[in-house]
């Protein structure tokens, strides 16, 4: 059973990390265009999660030109947000840390490019 377990976890696994890296590939493209270009443009990532895309893109500096929004439940983001709050190195990464308001009108802390 444990070796069928391991087996399953394996091939679950690299879907995740083929599905991923492509995502990433395909990201990546796009703001290497965008940024020769000099266009402004944005990403939506909806789902976020604890996704760190932003993160690492922010650290390759392809974000210069870019609105990158965050969308998920709320305490989701209210979790990302408290962990990013408690790490200096991420907090510095994204400086313009704001208040919007989700779509009951609960006040949160967000932050964009």
């Amino acid at each position: 059973i444990y070796s069928i377990y391991i087996s399953v976890l394996f091939w679950y696994l690299r879907g995740y990390y083929i599905r991923a890296k492509t995502i990433d590939y395909v990201i990546k493209e796009f703001l290497n265009t965008v940024n020769e270009e000099k266009c402004k443009n944005q990403i939506i990532n909806l789902g976020a999660g604890f996704d760190s895309s932003f993160f690492r893109l922010k650290h390759q500096n392809l974000l210069d030109f870019t609105f990158f929004i965050e969308i998920d439940f709320p305490d989701v983001i209210s979790r990302k947000v408290n962990l990013i709050n408690k790490n200096q190195t991420l907090l510095n990464m994204c400086p313009d840390l704001t208040k919007i308001k989700d779509i009951n009108g609960n006040t949160g802390k967000f932050w964009s490019e």
